[in-house]
């Protein structure tokens, strides 16, 4: 179970970029699902509120209370297993790898803001965010998209 629940969570062991794209699809549905709620007048769920957490928080807190914990411990039980002297199995490198990616990501979000996570968007598909429901940040009208290529994004 500890392993599959890895795999599913792996998007935070990638590399720096990879991670973040999928960092930006994740809170992306977080934070749609979150506008729907307010649109129904539901509570909002505490990490799909657009307007009171940051993209780079939820990461933080993601992979300090959940990923962390759970690749170290997949690590633990599955340590390097080095070959003795005639031996023909290959050598078995470990997890270390991952909980070293993992620490490298943590740490790039130390100094990175949502305006830097955003910039790592390279898809063509827009999360358009309601005009009722937009925070200060983005204009009148204008979509994720848009909001990307001021940041010097690409055009989606």
């Amino acid at each position: 179970e500890l392993m599959v629940k890895c795999a599913d969570i792996s998007n935070v062991v990638k590399p720096v970029a990879v991670a973040r794209r999928w960092a930006l699809r994740v809170t992306d549905e977080f934070f749609v699902q979150g506008d729907a709620e307010r649109a129904m007048g539901m509570e909002v769920s505490p990490t799909c509120d657009r307007f009171s957490k940051s993209r780079v928080d939820l990461q933080i807190g993601f992979i300090d209370h959940l990923a962390a914990p759970l690749f170290t411990l997949l690590a633990a039980a599955f340590p390097p297993v080095r070959n003795e002297p005639g031996e023909t199995q290959p050598p078995r490198e470990g997890l270390d790898a991952l909980v070293a990616q993992l620490r490298h990501n943590r740490a790039s979000y130390d100094h990175c803001t949502d305006l830097d996570l955003e910039k790592a968007r390279d898809w063509g598909e827009r999360v358009v965010v309601p005009s009722s429901l937009r925070s200060e940040s983005l204009s009148s009208g204008q979509d994720m998209g848009s909001f990307s290529r001021q940041l010097g994004g690409e055009e989606g």
